[in-house]
């Protein structure tokens, strides 16, 4: 299951300690300029941050940084790679996150989901997301995301690794 849904559905401390963070950097504007982002000032949401970057037409998403967090659930790096470069037994799942991205690009809003993700054992991670957007130098098409797989107390244990679902099929180095 893969759905997006409203804000005050969300449970994450995580996300919501994320959203606030980038509201108070709005700072009267729509969406903050990725400058005002400090990452100094976030250093425990780090793990579970990624950066990432939108190229219009054809519309691709661009991931300049993953954090340590989501490479581990992963089982895969995946900074420097597109989203839809990535392969896996949950492609739709690839399919949806675009439009995610895409739905925080065109709209400018920060856009907030959940999915399902199986462990090995069978057990169900509930993960929870975020994408907020953020303009440099005037611009849109950068985003601060997150995803937090912490957020049940049904979740699957700590020690029991989540089904890898995305494969990078090659790997691009960052400027």
């Amino acid at each position: 299951m893969f759905a997006l849904i409203p804000r005050d559905q969300i449970r994450s401390a995580r996300i919501h300690r994320l959203h606030d963070y980038w509201q108070a950097k709005c700072a009267g504007r729509a969406v903050p300029d990725r400058s005002d982002i400090d990452p100094a000032e976030l250093t425990s949401l780090l793990p579970y941050l990624l950066i990432a970057e939108v190229e219009a037409q054809p519309f691709r998403v661009f991931y300049r940084l993953v954090g340590t967090k989501v490479v581990d659930m992963n089982g895969a790096e995946f900074t420097g790679l597109y989203l839809d470069e990535m392969t896996g037994e949950q492609y739709n799942y690839i399919d949806q996150g675009i439009e995610a991205y895409r739905r925080a690009w065109s709209q400018q809003c920060p856009v907030y989901g959940t999915y399902d993700w199986p462990a090995k054992s069978g057990a169900i991670y509930l993960v929870e997301f975020c994408i907020l957007p953020v303009t440099q130098a005037g611009s849109a098409g950068q985003f601060i995301a997150i995803e937090d797989w912490e957020i049940s107390d049904a979740a699957a244990p700590r020690h029991d690794p989540p089904v890898p679902f995305i494969t990078p099929a090659r790997r691009i180095d960052c400027e």
